[in-house]
């Protein structure tokens, strides 16, 4: 699949200790190493639900977040825990990953005009602005 142009993974919250004492979902070696580097998969590695009991071994939501995104994921993803979704936001507020941004908005429709562009060249800075400018957070207001 990888080969095929694969664009986007899931990690799972499994542990393979015969390789890695991590769960997958926050494993520098299955993101990194395995994926990135041993299959060169260029696509977006995105979190399972931090959420899940099956992460807990991670420590506290925001823990999780901080070591799957060091590990390599792009995508983090919390589903079924609203009440730390503030505190999650407020701990990843400035964290930014241009290649992860990068990788994300190539998975968009129009994504050729993003893959198109070289690193480090005027085209991918221009890239990189209308991502951070798609980034932009939009208010948001709850209604109850």
């Amino acid at each position: 699949l990888v080969d095929a142009g694969l664009q986007g993974v899931m990690m799972a919250h499994i542990r393979y200790t015969a390789v890695d004492q991590e769960i997958a979902s926050l494993s520098g070696y299955w993101m990194r190493t395995a994926l990135r580097e041993e299959l060169g998969f260029q696509g977006a590695i995105f979190s399972d639900d931090l959420s899940m009991e099956g992460a807990a071994v991670g420590g506290s939501i925001a823990d999780r977040a901080a070591t799957a995104l060091e590990g390599g994921a792009d995508m983090v993803l919390l589903c079924n825990d609203r009440p730390s979704a503030g505190p999650l936001l407020d701990t990843l507020n400035g964290y930014s990953n241009p290649a992860a941004q990068g990788r994300l908005a190539a998975m968009r429709p129009d994504r050729d005009k993003y893959a198109a562009a070289a690193y480090g060249t005027p085209e991918w800075q221009q890239m990189v602005n209308e991502v951070k400018a798609i980034g932009q957070p939009a208010e948001f207001k709850l209604d109850g």
